[in-house]
């Protein structure tokens, strides 16, 4: 039989294809999946695949950095705290993550202004209709430390200074407009 015999798609998302030839004998050609980034230039959060916690439970997610369609940082990050994660997140006060949705980006940093949001934060406004307000991303001084403070009311806070310091450094060199948050 003459023409493609099967197509899979192996967990390596290497996508095989296998062709017959007249003499019975296979030829195996490689091609790359298609990859679908969510943005040219962007920020998006997104659940650990793993599923990870911190030591005190609170969840890992992902804040991943686009530049021309390619994926160029991943940082682990915290939103909400613990007990306060299937919290009605579009009420203001409930500390419950930041709603799913698209968020514009500040092009300017500025100082953070309360100790648990570290030396800078990063404002984001929701592109959608939400109670939730003075959202932004920023590092977490208190991620893994047991003083009621681990995790953030809202934000998007990364798990470390160096983290901090290159999510800044992305923001002030390629301005990212888009905040695409995608966590339930």
């Amino acid at each position: 039989m003459k023409g493609a015999i099967a197509n899979f798609l192996l967990p390596s998302l290497l996508l095989i294809t296998l062709v017959s030839c007249s003499n019975s004998n296979l030829a195996i050609k490689k091609t790359a999946p298609t990859v679908k980034y969510p943005c040219q230039n962007c920020l998006l959060l997104i659940r650990d695949r793993q599923n990870r916690t911190n030591y005190l439970g609170n969840p890992i997610y992902k804040l991943e950095a686009y530049q021309d369609n390619q994926k160029i940082y991943s940082f682990d990050a915290v939103t909400g705290r613990k007990n306060t994660q299937n919290r009605n997140r579009n009420r203001s006060g409930t500390e419950a993550p930041l709603p799913d949705g698209k968020y514009l980006i500040s092009s300017k940093i500025v100082p953070g202004l309360l100790a648990e949001t570290g030396e800078t934060f990063i404002p984001i406004y929701p592109e959608f209709a939400t109670g939730r307000t003075d959202l932004g991303i920023h590092y977490d001084p208190s991620f893994n430390q047991n003083n009621g403070e681990d995790g953030t009311a809202g934000c998007i806070a990364l798990t470390n200074q160096s983290d901090r310091d290159l999510i800044n450094q992305f923001v002030i060199k390629y301005k990212p407009k888009e905040l695409i948050v995608n966590i339930q």
